[in-house]
């Protein structure tokens, strides 16, 4: 009898937990506490120690919950209970996130490992999913002290928690699957990929309202279930002592207790909802943002093209006035020559008549002028050369024209020498 009853305040402690009543969370569970000392019963101690120290560890008065915590995993190990070793190690894990991330990474992984051992799959995945928030929350100056690259925590983050997305989908946990998409969204959101964060965020939104109404059935049945202990805890306590009309008036006040609290229920949950949705409109805007800044870059670059391209046709078009100029140069030049030619054919025909004296003359002078017109030749060779490439130069001289070609990436030099028009 003592062992049920013991239950019944254990149960009715974590109804009270759920609701955020802590105190009065604690008080029950100190009372099935007391029983279980009375009657020896170490696995449910453990198991009262745990639950105490998990609403320590709530309040965030560290102190408290590692000292439950720790009396509860010494009767668990005492006990050999693997699975209640592991809830404590989960437990040390919540009260060193934050300040040690390290050591909560050991013991989620020590829980995870018990897990997998006694083939608890929603464990297994609660823990991998433990594990994804601690990466993603994991400060740049930890990751250093955990061996991580701070650009590689948010893959590891997503990585577990696919993980335990893919288990609870499996088990068919839509819970657990919830809180999953919930936290990949929030790790593509802390990545700046709003749109995966978007896609998530409407995903953790439609499992949310499906099992909405799941949630309403079990509070009912906790309600009832409730309201059965409440009934047996009274007839323990006063003997079944109240009359039917007391009874009434109590059961009449449970009803009114119960609709007060679905009201405040559905109030919150209302607020949760506009909440979500105004967070979900402002994911869309970051992607939609960060769209149309990919656009903008696209077009920023499509103009730098453009404007290289007019750049390159202008200097294009400079080196062919320039080549057309050398072109004229080389005209002079040639024009030039054939005149020194023509002068000395004049000369020569003059010369017949002096043909005995001036003959050896005569062929010194054609020898030096020949030499002279390869030299010139060479000259223009040499300067054609050096404003072009050989291959540009002799497709000139062979063809009067040369035929543009295309490079995908040059260097253009533009330079100016001090007298070179007087040199040239």
């Amino acid at each position: 009898m003592l062992n049920q009853l013991a239950q019944a305040f254990h149960y009715k402690g974590e109804n009270l937990q759920a609701k955020s009543l802590y105190p009065d969370a604690l008080e029950f569970y100190e009372k099935a506490l007391t029983i279980n000392q009375s009657n020896g019963n170490k696995y449910g101690m453990a198991t009262n120690l745990n639950s105490i120290a998990d609403v320590w560890s709530i309040k965030s008065d560290n102190a408290k919950a590692q000292e439950y915590f720790e009396k509860a995993l010494s009767l668990f190990e005492e006990i050999n209970n693997q699975e209640g070793i592991a809830k404590a190690y989960n437990g040390f894990g919540n009260i060193n996130l934050g300040n040690n991330n390290k050591k909560a990474l050991e013991y989620y992984q020590k829980a995870l490992s018990i897990f997998e051992q006694l083939g608890n799959k929603s464990s297994v995945a609660a823990n991998h999913g433990n594990i994804g928030s601690v990466y993603r929350n994991l400060p740049d100056s930890a990751c250093a002290r955990l061996g991580i690259a701070p650009a590689n925590k948010y893959p590891k983050a997503l990585e577990y928690l696919n993980k335990a997305l893919a288990i609870n989908k499996e088990i068919g946990s839509l819970q657990q699957e919830k809180d999953n998409w919930d936290g990949i969204s929030k790790t593509y959101e802390k990545m700046g990929d709003f749109a995966k964060a978007h896609d998530a965020y409407k995903k953790y939104i439609v499992l949310r309202d499906s099992i909405g109404s799941e949630e309403v059935k079990n509070k009912i049945t906790q309600k009832e279930m409730q309201y059965a202990f409440e009934k047996k805890e009274t007839a323990l306590k006063y003997e079944q002592s109240l009359n039917q009309e007391q009874l009434q008036k109590q059961q009449l006040l449970n009803q009114q207790q119960s609709q007060a609290l679905l009201l405040k229920s559905r109030e919150l949950a209302l607020s949760n909802k506009e909440k979500e949705l105004a967070h979900l409109e402002y994911l869309k805007e970051q992607a939609e943002k960060q769209d149309k800044e990919k656009q903008l870059s696209l077009t920023l670059k499509e103009n730098e093209l453009i404007q290289s391209k007019s750049k390159f046709e202008a200097t294009l078009k400079l080196n062919q006035i320039s080549l057309l100029q050398k072109e004229s140069d080389i005209a002079k030049i040639r024009a030039s020559r054939n005149l020194g030619i023509n002068f000395g054919l004049g000369g020569a025909l003059l010369g017949i008549l002096f043909v005995a004296l001036a003959f050896y003359s005569q062929n010194k002078k054609k020898e030096k002028l020949n030499l002279s017109l390869t030299l010139e030749k060479q000259k223009s060779d040499d300067l054609l050369l050096n404003i072009l490439p050989e291959e540009v130069a002799t497709e000139l001289k062979q063809s009067g024209e040369a035929i543009a070609k295309q490079y995908n990436n040059v260097t253009v030099l533009f330079t100016d020498f001090v007298g070179f028009t007087t040199i040239s």
